[in-house]
């Protein structure tokens, strides 16, 4: 016995009629500076990417949560999310 069968995939939205998201005034500057940081990162040590590339994760992750309305990535603002767990390190989890 097999069940229904999945049809071809639909077409979104033709372009330009979706509403967009409207950012925070300053999230956008926020994510162009985080953005900037990235420029030289070729011309640098390996060991000095690492701290760049943080800093930029967390401009962006601040840049995001301004947009959600959410403090540090979390609807509750806090960094756990009211689970009461600790949040995992960067790039894990």
């Amino acid at each position: 016995m097999t069940g229904p069968v999945p049809g071809p995939p639909r077409p979104g939205p033709p372009a330009g009629t979706a509403p967009s998201p409207t950012a925070p005034d300053d999230a956008v500057p926020a994510v162009e500076e985080a953005a900037a940081l990235l420029s030289g990162l070729d011309d640098r040590p390996v060991v000095e990417r690492v701290a760049v590339l943080d800093e930029v994760h967390r401009r962006l992750q601040d840049a995001l949560a301004a947009v959600d309305g959410t403090v540090d990535g979390t609807a509750d603002g806090t960094a756990d999310g009211g689970s009461g767990r600790p949040r995992p390190p960067h790039g894990r989890g």
